[in-house]
């Protein structure tokens, strides 16, 4: 039941959701103000380095709290 109701928040994210590729990020950074960027690697792999004003929720925090 519960990997049913992951699938299905999976689907229905993915539909308003939009992946670009690392490479393009710059410019989608500069072209769109309200974007949001979440960065889900771990806190360790965060603080070596990340995207400035980007917001950090560990993968598998998202995946708990589905």
């Amino acid at each position: 039941m519960f990997m049913d109701d992951y699938h299905k928040l999976v689907e229905k994210a993915l539909v308003s959701v939009d992946e670009i590729f690392p490479w393009d990020l710059e410019e989608e950074i500069e072209k769109n103000s309200d974007l949001i960027l979440l960065d889900i690697r771990e806190q360790n792999e965060f603080e070596m380095m990340h995207i400035e004003n980007s917001l950090h929720v560990p993968r598998g925090v998202l995946e708990g709290a589905c």
